[in-house]
């Protein structure tokens, strides 16, 4: 059998050559190390969750259940700091945010909000709602170690819920224990109750005897109380008020018959005021006639006046623009005066004129003290009789003002009385206040308030008596016609008029002399009087202004007072109507006057035989009185009489038969009352006891059971709520294992590689050791960057979505240049070891990387090799790549894979020569253990 010989061939040769016999155990180690290092790091993670960093967060306030305070949220955390089976830090919430972001930080953060414990017992007070506990996992840094955490979160949900409803249960049964001993003294009261019903029960029929007999007797004593107090009543009292009443009837009568006399006597008076009141009336009626013709004038003249008021204002501003020009044409006479020295004999006498008719202090004479009266009119009254125009126009404007606002009510309540949905006591308050408005009305325009508030009637008087007085110094009307005068007319040949002073100034222009002015001087002096004033007067223009600005005010005034004139009128004639209706009224009384003193004489006759027979009844009744009072002095008493009598007697009689029984029946009944009271006091202690016990349970179950047996059901079942908000979301198994399983498929395709393509080169290419390293290490480089796209393509097809998708697949390249890198060095320098080298490597940084489990829960060796396996970096860089971006710890894992392949491809330059000879060594003795 040859296969035999072959197979012995090939055994002694490993027996014989030390590196064939290295190169066997190495491979047969190969598999016992994977066995042995994958299985012995991942044997038993979960052994080792102490080591497992997990932040705890109690914000927890506390609350307040049974008068005692409880925080839910510290018993939690004191427990869980007896619990060994997690790493658990107990940290502020700020440093628990950071360290579960940091890559060395926690991989989980549990947080209790500050109502926690609030909501723990919301189900004593309220509608329970569920306490929650906020979870955030970092699934970037373990997709194994955000699985372990869902189990503790399992168990830690699990755990307070059994407090949870341990606390519920525990109040539950401890309140009913509260009710089964109130149930029991229940009990207690309602046989003390049933006790005391049964005594009463059976004193009831004693009892009902007593009360019937009892009831009979009363019923007998009442009607004959009631038969003897009618009849005597009747008996008495009607004697007593017979006496009484014909007493006031006599006192009636004679008082009536006294003042029918006195009526009688002053029948003759009556009738003849009454011929006088009728004969009044029908003066009040011519007067109120001659009244309402009065108003309607002074109506019609008011307007005039209006018109003349407003005339008075336009020729106030023609007499002031008049005056300006005046005063222009005098500045042009004082330039022209200044060049012209001819003498008139007729100046001073022009001026002295002018100067008299100016300052003359006669108001029928003189300009200014006409200007003063009349501004006196319009602006301040010169007494009370005559008052200012102003005020005047003011007090009218403030009556008919009144008047309107009054008007207005009466308007608004005479709307509301005959509006037919308004209801009877709206209408009376309506007709109440109409009726006490109208006083108010009458007094206002006919009477006045007080001394500040005249009536209308007055103002208007007054405001009349103002515009139409014949004095000068009283009268606005005569002040302005003397104002005319003065101005354009003249009063005697001393006081000429202001225009034919003004024409003597301009006829007797001349230089002057010392005794009269020069012109010039006196034009000057005029001139500053018209428009500017001298010597601190107001000037002639300020003053016609003033008129101008009075008349203004006199036009809308005398509007207003026209106005009021019309409503007054309308006033009179319904005096008038009213006085007519008075006088038709007193015509038809005083024609029935006769009849009415004919009646009363008829009736005083009449009231003599009155009195005369109520005196004859006084006596009679006085006799019947005392007759009832003494009886047996009385004989032959009438029949109606005796029949009360009887009555009354037969009434006494069963009142002492009624008193008879009730008097037994009392008996009776007082003597059954002692077993009564206290069979009546067992019935009350007991159901005082009874009410009370069951009131307490009520109080204590509606206290405690404030919720529907399906909100407690459905809270008692799911007690607490995990509120899972993770800080980076790792959706699938897949998505957790990819960072770990694309760097694996990556260095086995690396690996494969050297398998495949052969480190060696052509003979006939010269190429020194950096270019034989470099050129191989691009058609590696090349290879295994397809093999990169290829990889990160078929798993985004799976369903991977990564965070940055082009940094995604330029990192996936750069690992496997990096594989590459490391495995050239290796296979370059050591050749067949050093693919097996590759191969131990790839099982060390498999167990080592934390791709699958934590660091934390994998035996110490491994932790220690972590820093040094590229495979760390690259699962690291991975899971920032897929889960979310932290550009610090991605930049730091792609500096430490470049820095790696830079160092790797160094040495393989560097060491290529002396590896090449050491093979060529190692080459030989194995050809020669194979010749032997």
């Amino acid at each position: 059998m040859n296969f035999f010989k072959v197979a012995g061939r090939d055994i002694s040769s490993i027996f014989k050559n030390r590196f064939i016999r290295v190169s066997v155990i190495a491979i047969i180690v190969v598999p016992l190390l994977y066995s042995l290092l994958y299985l012995y790091a991942f044997w038993d993670p979960y052994n080792r969750l102490q080591d497992l960093p997990v932040a705890v967060v109690n914000m927890d306030k506390g609350a307040t259940k049974d008068g005692e305070p409880v925080n839910y949220g510290k018993d939690l955390v004191d427990k869980l700091k007896d619990n060994n089976k997690i790493g658990w830090r107990f940290v502020s919430k700020e440093e628990a945010e950071k360290g579960l972001k940091d890559k060395k930080g926690y991989y989980a953060m549990f947080v209790v909000p500050d109502d926690f414990s609030t909501k723990v017992i919301s189900a004593k007070d309220g509608k329970p709602q569920e306490p929650t506990i906020l979870y955030s996992s970092n699934d970037k840094k373990s997709f194994l170690a955000s699985q372990i955490n869902g189990k503790v979160l399992v168990e830690l949900k699990s755990e307070l819920t059994k407090n949870i409803v341990d606390e519920y249960t525990k109040v539950t049964f401890d309140n009913l224990y509260d009710v089964k001993d109130g149930m029991q003294k229940a009990s207690d009261g309602s046989k003390e109750l049933y006790d005391g019903v049964g005594t009463l029960n059976d004193k009831v029929p004693e009892l009902k005897d007593g009360v019937n007999k009892l009831s009979d007797g009363s019923g007998d004593l009442n009607n004959g109380l009631g038969q003897a107090r009618e009849g005597a009543a009747q008996l008495y009292y009607g004697a007593n008020a017979i006496d009484i009443a014909l007493g006031q009837a006599k006192d009636g009568s004679g008082q009536i018959h006294d003042g029918l006399g006195q009526l009688n006597s002053q029948v003759p008076a009556l009738k003849d005021g009454v011929s006088q009141l009728y004969k009044g009336s029908g003066d009040l009626k011519d007067g109120s006639s001659q009244l309402r013709d009065g108003i309607n004038t002074l109506g019609s003249k008011l307007g005039a006046a209006e018109d003349g008021a407003k005339a008075l204002d336009a020729g106030a501003g023609q007499l002031q623009a008049g005056l300006g020009q005046v005063g222009a044409g005098l500045s042009q006479l004082n330039d022209a005066v200044s060049k012209d020295t001819q003498t008139s004999i007729s100046l001073s006498t022009g001026v002295k004129s002018l100067y008299d008719g100016i300052t003359n202090q006669d108001p029928t004479k003189g300009l200014g003290a006409a200007i003063k009266v009349l501004n006196a009119k319009v602006n301040t009254g010169t007494d009370a009789q005559h008052p200012s125009l102003v005020a005047g126009i003011t007090g009218v404007n403030a009556g008919v003002t009144q008047l309107s606002s009054t008007v207005t009510a009466l308007n608004n309540l005479a709307s509301i009385y005959q509006n037919p949905d308004s209801t009877p006591d709206a209408k009376t308050a309506a007709l109440n206040q109409i009726m006490a408005i109208i006083p108010q009305l009458n007094t206002k325009v006919n009477v006045g308030t007080d001394m500040q508030h005249p009536s209308l009637v007055a103002a208007v008087g007054a405001l009349n008596t103002g515009i139409t007085d014949p004095d000068p110094t009283k009268g606005l009307g005569k002040a302005i016609e003397v104002l005319n005068t003065k101005v354009n007319v003249g009063t005697d040949a001393l006081h000429p008029s202001l225009a034919a002073g003004i024409t003597a100034v301009n006829n007797g222009v001349n230089v002057g002399t010392a005794d009269k002015p020069s012109l010039v001087s006196a034009v000057a002096q005029l001139n500053g009087a018209v428009n500017t004033g001298i010597q601190g007067k107001p000037s002639v223009l300020a003053g016609i202004k003033q008129i101008k600005d009075g008349t203004s005010q006199l036009a809308p005034g005398m509007t207003a007072a026209v106005d009021g004139t019309k409503q007054l009128s309308a006033g009179s004639q319904r005096l008038f109507d009213g006085s007519t209706l008075l006088n038709n009224g007193l015509y038809t009384l005083n024609g029935n006057v006769p009849a009415l003193a004919d009646g009363v004489g008829k009736l005083y006759a009449g009231s003599t035989d009155l009195n005369n027979g109520l005196s004859q009844i006084k006596d009679g009744s006085t006799q019947f009185k005392s007759a009832i009072a003494k009886p047996e002095e009385v004989k032959n008493i009438p029949q109606k009489q005796t029949n009360s009598t009887d009555t009354l007697f037969a009434g006494m009689t069963k009142l002492y038969d009624g008193s008879t029984q009730l008097k037994d029946g009392l008996g009776t009944l007082k003597g059954n009352i002692p077993e009564l009271q206290d069979g009546v006091g067992k019935l009350y202690d007991g159901s005082k006891e009874l009410s009370d016990k069951l009131k307490e349970g009520s109080d204590k179950i509606n206290k405690n059971l404030v919720n529907d047996s399906k909100t407690m059901a459905e809270f008692v079942s799911e007690p607490l709520k995990m509120d899972e908000e993770p800080a980076y979301s790792i959706k699938n198994y897949g998505t957790g294992f990819t960072p770990y399983f694309i760097p694996l498929s990556l260095w086995v395709g690396a690996l494969m590689m050297f398998f495949v393509i052969s480190d060696d080169v052509d003979s006939d290419v010269q190429a020194g050791s950096a270019s034989i390293v470099l050129g191989k290490f691009l058609t590696y480089g090349v290879i295994g960057t397809i093999q990169a796209l290829l990889a990160s393509s078929i798993v985004i097809v799976l369903g991977l979505q990564p965070a940055n998708v082009p940094l995604y697949f330029l990192f996936n390249i750069l690992l496997s240049l990096v594989f590459v890198a490391i495995i050239q060095c290796l296979i370059f320098l050591m050749g067949q070891v050093g693919r097996l080298l590759s191969i131990v490597l790839l099982i060390l940084q498999l167990t080592a990387c934390a791709g699958t489990f934590p660091l934390e829960v994998v035996p110490a060796f491994f932790k220690i090799l972590n820093p040094f396996m590229p495979f760390t970096y690259a699962v690291s860089g991975l899971r920032e790549v897929i889960a979310g971006m932290d550009y610090s710890v991605f930049m730091k894992d792609v500096t430490i894979l470049a820095c790696t392949m830079a160092v790797f491809l160094f040495i393989s330059v560097l060491m290529k020569g002396h590896a090449d000879r050491v093979k060529e060594r190692i080459k030989q003795a194995k050809e020669n253990a194979t010749v032997v």
